[in-house]
């Protein structure tokens, strides 16, 4: 293939999501220094601003696809918006690994891909947070959790491994919303719960730049609130 750097380096494209967020700005840097330290391959890292432009990660990927990349690397916002997408690029013979949040697997079924998968397990990584939380509690502690974009399979599957936990554990999960992983939203939510439920003791939230948040409201309030960390459970998924 012709390099569209006009070099025999490959060219490879990194998409991400919301940019705005330190998680992805950090990711966006490492790449960035790998390739530099490499100095054989040419990464084009792409991404939306915030974590529901859907349509701008679809487009973002065709142009990657117009462009003539050798490889791409894709963290989805919609397991399943994204499916089809990532489908035209293999089909067009880009290599592609799916990251982060792994695509919806009945879609890929259909479209007849099998892209490799590298990315955290969610529901053993919350279900160990949870374990976390209850060894510092003891049972029947009351708690509630604040979660992500409800339709996003990450956030689907960290409910699942909480709730999980939270069975076997004994803990009382009085409340769950959605912050929609906005800051504002955050900490709204958690006012909410904190202020309905007086008999709240902890809080669970999935990241550690909303952990910090929702301490220091926490502190403001004069409340005590413990939330947990999200255990690093890398998954693996080769192409077969």
């Amino acid at each position: 293939m012709a390099k569209k750097n006009g070099s025999n380096q490959p060219v490879i494209g990194l998409v991400m999501k919301s940019l705005a967020a330190e998680f992805f700005q950090s990711m966006r840097s490492a790449a960035i220094t790998h390739a530099d330290r490499r100095g054989d391959i040419t990464l084009v890292p792409v991404g939306t601003e915030t974590q529901t432009e859907v349509e701008m990660q679809v487009s973002l990927i065709r142009e990657l696809i117009a462009q003539g990349v050798d490889a791409m690397v894709v963290v989805p916002i919609d397991s399943q918006a994204l499916v089809e997408p990532v489908a035209q690029a293999i089909y067009a013979g880009i290599k592609v690994i799916n990251a982060d949040v792994m695509l919806d697997s009945d879609l890929m079924k259909q479209y007849e891909i099998d892209p490799p998968f590298v990315g955290p397990d969610h529901v053993m990584a919350a279900k160990i947070a949870g374990d976390l939380l209850a060894r510092q509690l003891g049972p029947a502690a009351k708690v509630v959790m604040i979660e992500g974009i409800p339709g996003a399979i990450n956030a689907q599957q960290r409910q699942q491994g909480f709730v999980m936990s939270a069975e076997q554990n004994g803990l009382v999960l009085l409340d769950s919303r959605s912050a929609n992983w906005k800051p504002n939203r955050r900490t709204g939510s958690f006012r909410s719960c904190s202020t309905t439920i007086p008999i709240l003791k902890e809080s669970c939230a999935p990241t550690t730049r909303w952990r910090c948040g929702l301490c220091r409201f926490s502190r403001s309030a004069s409340r005590i609130a413990v939330s947990t960390r999200w255990a690093s459970t890398t998954t693996c998924r080769s192409a077969r």
